[in-house]
C-alpha cells in the first residue's frame, strides 16, 4: 500500500483495523512510519510460518546412523568417553555441593564486626584460635573480656596483683604494670584498691604470651598494649576530608570502667578520663555510685582533647551533662512565682545566715529552699514548698518549705 498519498484519515482507519492505537494528534509521518513497523512484523511472521517442519520419519534416518556409529566405534574408545563423562559429574557435584556449603548461614557468626569460622570448632578451641590471633604479631586482634577477680603471684620477680580476664572458656591474667599505664606512680594500698573496683569491669586486652611453667597453664595479656592499639584508630588516624576521627565538641560512646563517690571512670576508645561529680548529673549529686555502675555505657561529649604525637598519648576531658538536654531548663522556664509544690529533700548544707535545703520536686527539677517552719526537715523527708523566685539564666528556682509531710525514722 502507498500510504504516502493516503490521506490523515484513511490512515487511522487502517490503523484502526489492525488494532493499532494512535493519537488524533499525531503527525501524518508518524502513522506513516506505524504503518511501516507493521508491516514488517507481518513479513517477518510470514517467513516463520514458510519454513518447512520436518516429520518422525525424516529424522528417524539420522538416528538410526547415529546408533550404528557408537556400535562401530572400538571398544576403548567408548570406555575412554564413559571415564571422562564420569570425571565431568563428579566434578559438576563437587561444584554443587560446594555453593551450598557457602549459602548456609551456620558456617560464619558475627560478633562486633569480626568473622568467626565454626565448622566443625568446639567453643574452646575458637577461643583458643581467637587468642592466637591476637599473640601473632602480624594480626595483633584486640580482643574482650570481663575483670572477674584479682590474684596475687611473682611476676617480672616481684610480688605483683594481676587481674583475672575471663575470655569465653580461657582465661587471661593481666599484671597490674599492663592494666595502668601510670602504675609506678601509686602506692602499693592504691594498687590493690584500683584493680578491685576495676572488676566486673568489660576491657580490652591484646596477648603476650602463654605460661606453662610450674603446673599452672594460663594466657598473659596486657590492656595498656591494646588501649594503645585502639587510641591509634580513634585519635591519630584522619578521616577522608583530613578532620580528625574525634574531636572536641564530638558526642561519643563512653564505657564506665570504675566508679567511686567523687567521680567516674571513663574510657573512650583508649583513653580513660576521671570525670567529676559535676559533669556527671544535670540534677545535684553527692554519690557517683548512686547513678553507674562498672561496666556501664553512657553517651558523653569531648570537652578537651590535646594528642601527643611523639608519645602517643592522648589528654582529654569529658562530659555525661553536656550530652543530654538539662531537665532543670525545662523546670525553671514552666516554673511560675506562687505555685505551690510537692517534693524530697535530697541535700541539707549549711550557709553563712541560714541552712539551705535541696528539694526534688517530683524528678522535674530541684528548688533551692530555706525552712519556715518549726522542725527542721531531713534529707528523705517529703515536704510542701512555695516558689519565690527564679533566674532564667542560671534555671536556678528558689522557693520556702511550708510543711513537712512525712519525716524519714
Amino acid at each position: 500500500m502507498d500510504y504516502e498519498k493516503m490521506k490523515k484519515e484513511e490512515l487511522f482507519a487502517v490503523l484502526q483495523e489492525r488494532k493499532i492505537e494512535a493519537n488524533q494528534k499525531v503527525k501524518k509521518e508518524e502513522l506513516i512510519s506505524l504503518l511501516k513497523k507493521s508491516d514488517e512484523k507481518e513479513k517477518k511472521a510470514a517467513k516463520k510460518k514458510e519454513k518447512p517442519v520436518k516429520t518422525e520419519e525424516e529424522r528417524a534416518p539420522k538416528k538410526k546412523k547415529r546408533k550404528k556409529a557408537k556400535k562401530e566405534e572400538p571398544s576403548s574408545m567408548v570406555q575412554e568417553k564413559s571415564a571422562r563423562s564420569e570425571a565431568i559429574e563428579r566434578s559438576k557435584r563437587r561444584r554443587r555441593s560446594g555453593r551450598k556449603a557457602i549459602k548456609t548461614k551456620s558456617d560464619f557468626l558475627r560478633i562486633d564486626g569480626d568473622d568467626k569460622f565454626q565448622r566443625n570448632l568446639t567453643r574452646e578451641e575458637q577461643d583458643s584460635i581467637d587468642l592466637m590471633a591476637s599473640y601473632d604479631i602480624k594480626m595483633r586482634k584486640v580482643l574482650r573480656g570481663k575483670v572477674y577477680s584479682v590474684k596475687k603471684r611473682t611476676y617480672a620477680g616481684e610480688p605483683m596483683p594481676l587481674a583475672v580476664i575471663s575470655y569465653g572458656t580461657q582465661e587471661v591474667l593481666i599484671p597490674g604494670n599492663h592494666f595502668l599505664d601510670d602504675w609506678d606512680k601509686i602506692t602499693a594500698e592504691e594498687r590493690n584498691k584500683f584493680l578491685n573496683k576495676r572488676i566486673g569491669e568489660e576491657t580490652e586486652f591484646l596477648v603476650l604470651g602463654y605460661n606453662d611453667d610450674g603446673g599452672e597453664r594460663y594466657w598473659l595479656g596486657s590492656r595498656t598494649e591494646a588501649m594503645k592499639k585502639i587510641r591509634e584508630n580513634w585519635w591519630f588516624k584522619k578521616n577522608p576530608d583530613g578532620t580528625d576521627k574525634i574531636s572536641v565538641g564530638a558526642r561519643v560512646e563512653g564505657r564506665v570502667n570504675a566508679v567511686v563517690r567523687e567521680f567516674a571512670f571513663i574510657e573512650v576508645f583508649g583513653v580513660e578520663c576521671k570525670v567529676p561529680l559535676r559533669e556527671l548529673s544535670h540534677s545535684y549529686v553527692t554519690d557517683a555510685q548512686t547513678l553507674f555502675n562498672t561496666g556501664d555505657r553512657v553517651a558523653v561529649v569531648v570537652t578537651k582533647a590535646v594528642r601527643n604525637e611523639k608519645d602517643r598519648t592522648v589528654i582529654a576531658t569529658f562530659s555525661i551533662r553536656a550530652a543530654s538536654e538539662n531537665p532543670q531548663a525545662k523546670f525553671a522556664d514552666r516554673a511560675e512565682k506562687g505555685e505551690w509544690c510537692k517534693g524530697t529533700v535530697v541535700n541539707v548544707r549549711p550557709s553563712d545566715k541560714t541552712v539551705q535545703f535541696f528539694v526534688n520536686v517530683e524528678n522535674r527539677g530541684v528548688v533551692l529552699c530555706r525552712n519556715v517552719t518549726e522542725k527542721i526537715p531531713k534529707i528523705g523527708d517529703e515536704v510542701v514548698l512555695r516558689i519565690e523566685d527564679k533566674d532564667p539564666e542560671t534555671y536556678a528556682v528558689w522557693g520556702e518549705i511550708k510543711h513537712i509531710e512525712t519525716r524519714v525514722r
